[in-house]
């Protein structure tokens, strides 16, 4: 719906929204620009695409960090655990590209293990050991580094419970997702997967029951 792209994309500039509204009933993508006006389009197209981004990393920010981890990380301290929630708990186990499953260091943070093996990660552990509030602490340093690094890609938090009920491709998953969960227009969003834009934060592995070997796979 180029409607709904247009408004998704305009926040904080109603101006510029009408304007567009305006062109875009009256058939102005078909008339021929000079020069300068195809440099302020495309000026204006690289303005959009900055506001999205940053619109969806307060989205991600707002959702999980400020509506899950905060609370989490609150009721943490006041259980008086002696662990740091960014560090892996015994009983986890991580998986490296090409390795053996095994044991962390109690004092490596996730984020660590995140840099040093490419940002490819698989974290197993008992329900409850803390899992999802590790890749929490994970998702809040890199949404701190996309925020002031515009060359990064937007982490976005999803559970992969939803790919078990229909089991689509990776790609399409990921696009249904961000228009479900974090109201991205599925055109945005399939640009942004094909432009290598979104870090997916996958949690709920465990809740995949009998297509978990396929969901990997995937």
């Amino acid at each position: 719906n180029r409607f709904q792209y247009i408004l998704w994309q305009s926040e904080g500039s109603t101006g510029l929204l009408v304007a567009q509204l305006n062109e875009l009933l009256a058939g102005g993508g078909n008339k021929t620009v000079d020069g300068s006006t195809r440099t302020s389009r495309r000026q204006t197209a690289a303005s959009f695409v900055g506001r999205n981004r940053s619109q969806l990393i307060r989205r991600v920010r707002h959702d999980w960090i400020d509506g899950v981890l905060r609370p989490s990380l609150a009721e943490f301290r006041d259980l008086s655990v002696g662990r740091q929630p960014s560090q892996p708990a015994a009983g986890f186990l991580i998986r490296r590209p090409g390795q053996p499953f095994s044991s962390p260091v109690n004092d490596t943070s996730i984020v660590t293990l995140f840099d040093e093996h490419v940002g490819q990660l698989l974290i197993l552990g008992v329900a409850g050991v803390g899992k999802t509030t590790l890749l929490l602490k994970l998702l809040e340093t890199l949404l701190d580094r996309a925020e002031h690094e515009p060359r990064l890609p937007v982490p976005v938090f999803l559970n992969l419970s939803s790919w078990a009920a229909r089991r689509p491709s990776s790609q399409s998953w990921l696009a249904e997702e961000l228009r479900e969960h974090y109201d991205v227009p599925r055109k945005a969003a399939e640009e942004w997967i094909k432009d290598d834009q979104i870090l997916p934060i996958l949690d709920g592995l465990d809740e995949t029951d009998e297509h978990r070997l396929a969901c990997v796979e995937a």
